[in-house]
């Protein structure tokens, strides 16, 4: 026996055996349960279901996972276990406890029912396998939809099958469905509304939505058939035959029923001879549409508003009644054929890309909800048909790469003007009316290439705009090789890219334009029918976000820079400024791509603007009349130098006069202003005369002795000659003219 200080060593080494035994011996001798999960309706493996092996007593249930084969196995301490599949309702099918208990809830096993199954015991040392599973698959609820005289239901009608959720189904060409479902009890029921009578399993009449009542079918493992509807017909329908304003029968025509609220049911298409049936109507009342009229005395025109049922006829249908409404309406179908061909009739076929017709009443085009149809073919024929109210019309043709005229010969070239009209454009009468020739000039064409100015990398996906006297006429863009070309001129225009985020603007030829750019400025470029102008080609700056200015502020009389000028840089979007160092040098940094104002202002000296005037005071300095510089993002504008002047005052003549006043006195200097002021010893003198360099005023009355002489251009602007009156004692003669 070891004995230590602190007692016996073999005492601590039977309390860690103990241990061991009783706390890790179980994970020490895990032992695996396999089997595999099978559907017993074919024999398939069952993928990815879990497989829930839960101890009777102990930890949480361990899971496996079923793999491609169906097989699954789990890695488990001995012990009793059962064991079940978890969520098989996916692959439509039951859950199932081990051995060969099914489970009725949809996703899960209840805990009663796995306690029913049979217990798998774990020993040590023993692999279990064979524990498998076959699913059954889920029921299915099935039977048949038929009328009252034993015939099946024409189309699909849905069946509702409801227990806690709601199921849908629809029954096929003979009227016969099928649902697969969790065992349970489920209503069965057809809803009113779809053309007859509601009805709940077994032919329990429910004529109000949703439909209530009836037995329960009770669902088992067990396929459950015989679930047997018989519907009773409550539909109408209404018949008749529409006419247009000439009183032809109008074929193609959409007539459908609207109810109280304006709300269009299921309609139909008139035949050739006009005719039509709206089938499966619902009792109550109801109007009918047909185009753009709802029947009435006269029609309600549905034209150019929201359609309301006032003034319409209404029809109170009832179940199996036929009610026939016959309706004439405000329009017609034109048809307009012929054939289009270039320089003159007989030339050249054309095939149209575009054919518009316009009203002459209004100008409107006929649009594409007017049942507008347009058929051109290589040779030049051409078939234009459409619906409308109107009495006559213009035709405007247009071919890419040839051009666009008015019927019969007028060139019309509008860019996306559509309303584009020539006094010598004839109408074509509604109706059908053949030999409707249109003859077509071609146009002229202008291209070039678009490039990157720091690469020369060619752009593409570059829009290309086309303005005449800066009006925009028409865009195209550049393809993956960045060429463009434009297929439609016909005279004289100015080409330019605006500005994107990633370039900079440009307009032919080269000038660079930020924001909105003004094509007026740019080079004409004309190409007339037939020719077609090359090498209309932009290089384009990349575009960065700022840009900034720089330059030098000094002294006008010195040279010498100046510290501390506020320098502001204005457009009519942003604003930046900058202070000088103590040379006078500054940089205004950051400033989005504009066009700029530049001012500098210092206290003691004129607001100077940069290519305009030197102001004395800044509010109010005309800005506006300072050159403008544009700022191209990434770049700098250098050399924006500023000369700031201010006011001198240098001598007074003469420097005496009597303490009365009344002296004129001749102030020289620079930088004068209208509307100066002079003080003499503080008081204000009367002004004579004001320019630039000179100064006339007649002194105040003052004390005998020196005095300060101040010239004041504005209230922070002026100049003083210390000491450059002297007031004389005694009654001196007073002048009182100017020598």
């Amino acid at each position: 026996m070891i004995y230590t200080s602190g007692g016996p060593v073999i005492l601590m080494l039977v309390r860690a055996v103990v241990f061991l035994v009783l706390f890790l011996s179980p994970q020490l001798m895990a032992e695996v349960i396999s089997g595999t999960v099978k559907r017993a309706s074919t024999g398939q493996a069952v993928v990815d279901v879990r497989v829930v092996i839960a101890g009777t007593t102990g930890p949480s249930p361990y899971v496996a996972w079923t793999s491609s084969s169906g097989a699954y196995q789990a890695t488990v301490p001995p012990g009793e276990y059962r064991v079940y599949t978890y969520d098989a309702d996916f692959e439509e099918l039951l859950n199932q406890v081990y051995a060969g208990r099914h489970c009725v809830q949809a996703a899960m096993c209840t805990w009663d029912e796995t306690q029913q199954g049979q217990i798998v015991k774990v020993v040590a040392g023993n692999n279990v396998s064979g524990i498998d599973f076959s699913l059954l698959d889920q029921p299915t609820i099935s039977g048949t939809v038929r009328l009252s005289d034993g015939s099946p239901l024409p189309g699909r009608i849905t069946v509702e099958i409801k227990d806690s959720e709601n199921h849908f189904t629809q029954t096929d060409a003979n009227g016969a469905y099928s649902e697969k479902l969790p065992p349970g009890s489920y209503s069965v029921r057809v809803n009113p509304g779809q053309g007859y009578n509601g009805v709940a399993y077994p032919n329990t009449p429910c004529p109000t939505y949703p439909c209530s009542g009836g037995t329960p079918v009770q669902v088992t493992t067990a396929p459950v058939s015989g679930i047997d509807l018989v519907l009773q017909v409550t539909t109408a329908r209404i018949q008749g035959t529409i006419r247009d304003r000439k009183g032809k029968p109008f074929s193609g025509i959409q007539v459908a029923p609207v109810d109280g609220f304006g709300q269009f049911g299921v309609g139909t298409t008139t035949d050739a001879a006009g005719r039509y049936t709206l089938r499966g109507l619902g009792a109550g009342r109801i109007y009918v549409r047909a185009l753009d009229e709802l029947h009435g005395q006269p029609n309600v025109d549905c034209k150019y508003r929201y359609c309301s049922v006032q003034g319409a006829t209404p029809f109170d249908l009832t179940a199996g009644s036929t009610t026939t409404v016959d309706m004439q309406l405000h329009s017609e179908r034109s048809v307009f054929t012929g054939r289009v061909s270039k320089w003159a009739v007989g030339g050249p076929g054309v095939k149209l890309d575009e054919l518009w017709a316009f009203d002459d009443r209004n100008g409107y085009h006929v649009t594409w909800d007017q049942e507008l149809k347009l058929k051109s073919n290589a040779d030049g024929t051409y078939s234009l048909s459409f619906i409308s109210r109107e009495n006559a019309f213009y035709l405007r043709a247009y071919a890419a790469g040839v051009g666009s005229s008015m019927y019969p010969n007028v060139p019309a070239d509008c860019g996306w003007a559509l309303r584009c009209f020539s006094v010598d454009a004839k109408v074509v009468e509604a109706g059908v009316r053949s030999g409707i020739d249109i003859v077509l000039d071609p146009h002229g064409v202008i291209s070039g290439v678009v490039t990157d100015a720091l690469t020369g990398e060619r752009i593409a996906g570059v829009a290309v705009h086309i303005a005449q006297n800066g009006n925009g006429v028409d865009s195209t863009t550049t393809d993956a090789n960045g060429k463009y070309r434009w297929i439609k001129a016909d005279g004289s225009y100015q080409v330019y890219v605006p500005q994107t985020n990633a370039y900079v603007g440009q307009v032919f030829l080269g000038l660079d334009c930020i924001g909105d750019c003004d094509s007026r400025v740019g080079k004409v470029v004309t190409a007339l029918p037939g020719q077609e102008r090359t090498s209309i080609d932009f290089r384009l700056s990349p575009f960065n976000e700022h840009g900034r200015i720089t330059g030098r502020v000094v002294d006008d009389k010195t040279g010498e820079g100046l510290a501390n000028v506020l320098v502001r840089a204005w457009s009519s979007r942003f604003s930046g400024t900058a202070l000088t160092d103590a040379r006078g040098y500054y940089a205004n940094e950051s400033l989005p791509a504009d066009d700029y104002r530049v001012t500098a202002e210092i206290g003691s000296y004129f607001t100077s603007v940069y290519g305009g005037a030197q102001c004395a005071e800044t509010i109010g300095c005309a800005v506006e009349g300072g050159a403008l510089l544009r700022v191209i993002a990434s770049n700098t504008m250098s050399g924006i130098d500023f000369r700031l002047i201010r006011v001198h005052a240098t001598t007074v003549t003469p420097s005496t006069g009597p303490a009365t006043g009344g002296t004129w006195i001749t102030i020289a200097g620079s930088n004068f202003a209208p509307g100066s002021k002079v003080r003499v010893g503080g008081v204000e003198a009367q002004l004579v005369s004001v320019n630039p360099k000179v100064i006339v005023a007649v002194t105040p009355p003052g004390s005998p002795g020196a005095a300060d002489v101040t010239v004041s251009v504005s209230a922070t602007q002026s100049a003083t000659i210390l000491n450059g009156f002297t007031y004389l004692p005694g009654s001196s003669r007073r002048r009182t003219s100017r020598h």
